[in-house]
């Protein structure tokens, strides 16, 4: 099972609670993508997609819909989201693992790619069903959780 977001994230009421509801929804194993906005790091992209964003950009959005601030919102959005290595830990902090970011288009996009964890617990009790033993040496942390 997979879940697929584009361009929606910043879009969140609370990034953190968003994410650990798709880390609970989303199977053990299970593959998390997001492609997102994300602002250029080296120069001279950076200052030319800063200058394109901020200043031409609302002007083509002006004239094409009428609407400078909607396109406005775009950069705003794009500037305030925790794009690259800062995104990776958050989607780290809430359980993900094998978590990459792969920039696209000079960093004006990105890609991160994640997985949910499988839980040790389940592996556990899959293995006592199957093998009629309980070994959980390696996991002092569901040792707790059998013997409490």
């Amino acid at each position: 099972m997979a879940i697929a977001i584009a361009l929606s994230i910043p879009n969140f009421e609370d990034l953190e609670k968003g994410l650990s509801e798709i880390f609970r929804v989303l199977k053990p194993g299970g593959k998390f993508v997001v492609l997102e906005t994300s602002i250029p790091t080296k120069a001279p992209f950076k200052q030319g997609y800063t200058f394109y964003s901020t200043k031409i950009l609302p002007i083509i959005g002006k004239v094409f819909s009428k609407d400078k601030v909607a396109y406005k919102y775009l950069s705003d959005s794009a500037a305030a989201f925790p794009f690259g290595k800062v995104f990776n830990n958050i989607l780290l902090k809430n359980g993900f693992i094998e978590v990459k970011d792969f920039p696209q288009t000079l960093g004006v996009a990105s890609i991160y790619c994640a997985k949910n964890q499988i839980d040790p617990f389940k592996i556990v009790l899959f293995t006592l069903l199957i093998t009629g033993k309980l070994v959980f040496a390696q996991y002092p942390t569901i040792r707790e959780r059998v013997t409490n």
